[in-house]
């Protein structure tokens, strides 16, 4: 397990926070471009970040606990959890389906194209 924030835990292995807030029935990603992060103790809403204009398809945990976010409306955003602001945004040619982090630091996204794209992070 990898302790993010205080109230924020995301296991690596067999099952996420995402995965068991799903099972719970709570929406992850928003139809309406917003991105919703939960106290798992509690089970409330503890942030709701905003500025996807988009379905938001992908979130990723960096591993300076910083989170990705990919969007059908052809972005990439970087987000402060902490802050609940965005740090940086990437303009796409395509929607993006998927993104993972990797351990040296790069962000790799899958557009809706099928191509996957490797991106250095350094802001």
């Amino acid at each position: 397990m990898r302790r993010l924030l205080d109230s924020y835990v995301l296991t690596l292995d067999k099952a996420s926070v995402f995965e068991t807030l799903a099972e719970r029935g709570q929406q992850l990603c928003s139809h309406d471009g917003t991105i919703r992060l939960w106290d798992v103790k509690t089970g409330a809403e503890s942030a709701h970040l905003e500025g996807h204009s988009g379905l938001v398809h992908a979130l990723c945990v960096l591993p300076d606990g910083r989170l990705a976010s990919g969007s059908r409306d052809k972005t990439i955003r970087l987000w402060e959890i902490a802050a609940r602001r965005e740090i940086a945004r990437l303009e796409t040619d395509n929607g993006v389906g998927c993104l993972a982090a990797l351990l040296d630091g790069r962000l790799v996204a899958g557009d809706a194209n099928g191509c996957l794209h490797w991106l250095e992070i350094i802001a």
